[in-house]
């Protein structure tokens, strides 16, 4: 019994160590786009990368990335880690050796999208307004610090409403069909699959996720910046939305930003699968 638990341990170890460096390369990788997304989110002026660097060259492309970095190590690796806890829980309980069903991995996803986005809420909220710059912040605790000064503590979870009802759906597909996937491949070719079919596989399900979900993943980033200059602060995700959607361009507003997110998410989802996946196999080595 102690050395299963111990074996089953040291497997969930790996799994999380996996996942931190893998959020950790692709979150840098994708940095200046990321950035670029969320100025564009809360209507800023910003259109291009170019738009960016004249407020501060090239630096200025990875403000707020240092959070990204701090908060996407454990939000990666807990998503990894619950997933593949809750995959095997349910592999268990149907009498295990038959692939999980589309349903139960759909399951096993939303379960890891909100264990993820629990463990590190608080630490969005800071990156997105490190990312969007009104004010200069120094370092992260700075960030904190005035945040809880200025608007109490509670601000850390503005959005967290819209975070988990948009991580839900978006883990579930994106993990359910990342899976299946893989799966699918390496039954296909009896042998597992390369690194550029997992590039695919990632970019595949990143993109389908991206797009079914992203007007509440705009909605999650306006309340997260609701109280800081020139951003309103929204008492709902209905009143927000609505507020949105008046400004202008109609239910269109609500994809405001999603071309450099699909350019920046399916490239950094991609790249975080088939870092994970090499990674994990090596260290299980």
């Amino acid at each position: 019994m102690g050395g299963e638990r111990a074996r089953v341990g040291g497997e969930h170890a790996v799994t999380f160590a996996a996942g931190a460096v893998a959020g950790a390369i692709s979150r840098t990788a994708t940095a200046p786009l990321d950035r670029l997304k969320v100025v564009q989110q809360v209507g800023g002026d910003a259109v291009s990368l170019s738009c960016l660097t004249r407020e501060g060259g090239l630096p200025a492309l990875f403000r707020g990335n240092s959070a990204n970095v701090i908060k996407a190590v454990p939000e990666v690796g807990v998503k990894f880690l619950a997933f593949d806890a809750m995959s095997s829980l349910q592999d268990i309980g149907g009498g295990g050796g038959t692939p999980l069903s589309i349903r139960a991995k759909l399951l096993s996803g939303a379960m890891a999208g909100v264990a993820s986005c629990l463990a590190v809420y608080p630490l969005e909220v800071v990156k997105t307004r490190m990312a969007l710059g009104h004010t200069h912040y120094t370092s992260i605790a700075e960030c904190v610090r005035h945040i809880v000064q200025v608007e109490g503590v509670v601000a850390l979870s503005q959005g967290l409403g819209a975070s988990l009802v948009g991580i839900v759906p978006f883990c579930a597909l994106d993990l359910a069909l990342y899976s299946s996937s893989k799966e699918y491949i390496a039954q296909r070719t009896g042998a597992e699959p390369s690194s550029v079919a997992l590039l695919c596989c990632g970019g595949l399900s990143s993109a389908i996720a991206q797009a079914a979900t992203y007007p509440l993943a705009l909605i999650r980033t306006r309340l997260q910046a609701g109280g800081m200059h020139g951003h309103p602060r929204f008492g709902s995700m209905a009143e927000c939305a609505v507020a949105t959607m008046a400004q202008g361009g109609g239910v269109r507003a609500l994809y405001r930003g999603l071309l450099p997110n699909m350019l920046k998410a399916v490239p950094s989802l991609s790249i975080t699968y088939v870092i994970f996946e090499n990674v994990k196999r090596g260290l299980g080595s």
